[in-house]
This record gives structure tokens, C-alpha cells and sequence, in this order.
């Protein structure tokens, strides 16, 4: 029996009251005479980079000594729309891609997260810039976090087949339209220009850029030309509620939070045991003793006849 919460229908004081939003909570009109309500609380997300999971779009995503062609590889989610970072060049080199016109608003926390998986490289750098730096490298060999600059949060998450999510959490510095996000491909930790010998081999795979004004990572969005908003309904599913499918029906008067009143006249089992003990003597009718018989009554083998 869920509280009367979110999720539940709520009895206003007039007749189909009219649904109200006030800060992502949606009031919504429940029906009938008594103008019930129902309270539904909305979670929006939105993911800010454009083409989240395609960095050879050329208007989206700007490269540095990098190329990254039409071949897809498989992604953490089993379809094939992985890009491949390869090496445009040799010797020490600083292989990124760099996507900007990005907005942020100052004081505002974001967090900033991609998929990542080694190849030739084992290292790599998610960066932001709204006029001050924010950075941190990540280990794909072992999943720890290296060097940071300006975070408040990172985490990495292992997933299958070798992919990581790593994610950093910032506050924004500026408000502005022209923030940038950019991704490099490294050997070590802090190492800004690894020497790749050979011109064409894949370095890092990458798939899945998210930006969001969020505290943490969220459920991946994938976005194309613009960005692209989530929307979930929270619904009230609070653990504190449940029986675990004990049948009992108990008296909706909790004390406090997850403790509910259970009347003394609730039977919780069938047999009745915990009534206490049989007050009637010989209720069985074993023997005509105990009981006064009349009209032609007569007690005998366990019933009155």
C-alpha cells in the first residue's frame, strides 16, 4: 500500500481543479466529481554536444592530427557506432578532437563524460574550457583517474570489452555560449604529445560524449545536430513501503517514516494461533459431558445431533 505521495491521487478542495507545473512538478488532473489530482514529478536531462556518437561529423567536431574515417566499430551498448581515433602523422603530436559553442552558466555544476576504450594508446584526457581550464587523464589499462585540474568529482565506470566511462564534475566559471570540449588521445598520464611512429593506426576508440548540468553522470543521450533533452517520470517507489508480500492489510496510520499501525484485531496467519488458547471445554463434542442438551439433542463421536 504506497503512501499518498507521488504518484498518488490527491483530493483538492473544488471541482476538477486545474493541473499546475511549478518547478518540474506536474500537478495533473485525475478526474472526477471531486477534483482528485495527481502529483508527477518530472526529471529533465539534456546532453549539450552535438553528435555524441559521431566524431567525423566535420561541423561538430574539429581534429588535430587525427583522422577518424567511416569504419564503425562495436560499442558498450553491442551496436556498431564506435569511431576509431587514428594518427595523422608522426612523431610527438598532440591528437585531439575539439568541439566548441558550448553554453555553461557560472556556479553551475556540470559534468562532462565519454566512453572510452585503448588501443595503441592507453591514456586519455577529457577537457573542458568556458575561460578556465578543467581537466582529467584516465588509465584504460587499469581504470584509475590521473592528473585533474578544476574538478570537484571524477569517476570511471568499467563496462564490457575493455570500454571505460570516465567523467569529471566542475563548476562553471563563466557564463558563456563558446565553452569547448575536447578529447586526447595520450601514452601516460599528463604526456599532452605522445610520439606515435606510425601514421593511420587506431589509437583510441571513442563513443558517447555527454555534456550536462548534473552533479554526476547520467543515462547516456545520444544526440545528432542539436542538443537533445530526456525526460523522466519519477514515480514513488519507496522501499520503506513494501511488505516484502506479507498478506495483511494494515491500518494506514503510520507512526513515522516506513512504521505502520497494526490494529490488535488483524489475523496475520490462518490457523488463528496467536488468538490464544480454546476457552470452551469440550468444543469438539467428544462426549456428552459439559454441554446441556434439550428438544431431542444428543452429543456423541464429535457432533451434536
Amino acid at each position: 500500500m504506497p503512501r499518498q505521495g507521488l504518484g498518488m491521487p490527491i483530493v483538492s478542495g473544488a471541482s476538477n481543479a486545474p493541473v499546475t507545473v511549478i518547478d518540474d512538478v506536474l500537478w495533473e488532473d485525475f478526474g472526477g466529481s471531486g477534483g482528485e489530482i495527481a502529483l508527477n514529478y518530472q526529471e529533465t536531462r539534456t546532453n549539450s554536444i552535438l553528435h555524441s556518437q559521431d566524431a567525423t561529423d566535420a561541423e561538430a567536431w574539429t581534429k588535430a592530427n587525427t583522422a577518424i574515417d567511416s569504419t564503425l566499430y562495436e560499442a558498450p551498448d553491442n551496436s556498431t557506432t564506435a569511431n576509431a581515433i587514428k594518427s595523422d602523422g608522426t612523431g610527438e603530436q598532440v591528437y585531439k578532437i575539439t568541439q566548441t559553442s558550448l553554453s555553461v552558466t557560472a556556479g553551475k555544476t556540470y559534468t562532462l563524460s565519454v566512453h572510452v576504450k585503448k588501443e595503441n594508446l592507453g591514456f586519455a584526457r577529457i577537457y573542458f574550457s568556458d575561460g578556465a581550464a578543467k581537466k582529467a587523464d584516465f588509465n584504460l589499462t587499469t581504470g584509475a583517474v590521473g592528473s585533474t585540474s578544476n574538478t570537484i568529482r571524477t569517476q570511471v565506470d568499467a563496462m564490457d570489452d575493455g570500454w571505460f566511462r570516465c567523467s569529471m564534475t566542475f563548476v562553471a566559471t563563466s557564463t558563456i555560449s563558446s565553452g569547448q570540449v575536447r578529447f586526447s588521445a595520450l601514452a601516460a598520464d599528463g604526456d599532452n604529445t605522445p610520439s606515435v611512429a606510425v601514421s593511420g593506426i587506431v589509437l583510441i576508440y571513442v563513443w558517447g560524449f555527454q555534456l550536462e548540468e548534473s552533479i554526476e553522470a547520467t543515462s547516456y543521450i545520444v544526440t545528432t545536430t542539436e542538443a537533445r533533452t530526456a525526460t523522466t517520470t519519477l514515480n514513488d517507489t519507496s522501499d520503506v513501503w513494501d511488505f516484502d508480500g506479507a498478506d495483511l492489510t494494515p491500518e494506514a496510520d503510520p507512526d513515522d517514516e516506513g512504521v505502520w499501525e497494526v490494529p490488535a484485531n488483524i489475523v496475520l496467519n490462518g490457523d488463528y494461533e496467536e488468538l490464544g488458547s480454546e476457552l470452551v471445554t469440550n468444543g469438539t463434542f467428544d462426549a456428552d459431558s459439559d454441554w446441556t442438551t434439550t428438544g431431542g439433542w444428543t452429543i456423541s463421536g464429535g457432533s451434536a445431533n
